[in-house]
């Protein structure tokens, strides 16, 4: 069955870009959301629909790629803070100006 956004093909594809991405960007929440809650209550072998166990695993590994990336970012901002924070303000200034 194909499903569109819009409710059909020539819609989706007079959708704006961003407005198409806020509006998949929602649903694959929706979607992994759905997933957890199937996953809470049954096994995911047993869903019936091997289609969407296969993205859900994909999503899931997309996911903690994301997380690990803004978990490293985090970090570095932490540590670039403590050690901003150990200069004086001439120090910081000839750092951002290359003085």
């Amino acid at each position: 069955m194909p499903c569109y956004i819009t409710g059909s093909e020539a819609g989706d594809r007079e959708l704006e870009y961003k407005e198409l991405k806020k509006e998949a960007t929602k649903v694959t929440r929706l979607l992994c959301e759905a997933c957890e809650l199937l996953e809470h209550y049954s096994n995911r072998n047993h869903w019936g629909n091997e289609p969407l166990q296969k993205w859900y695993v994909k999503h899931l590994k997309i996911d903690d790629k994301r997380k690990k990336e803004e978990d490293k970012i985090k970090k570095q901002q932490k540590l670039k803070k403590q050690a901003l924070s150990k200069l004086s303000k001439e120090e910081i200034d000839a750092l951002a100006y290359g003085l």
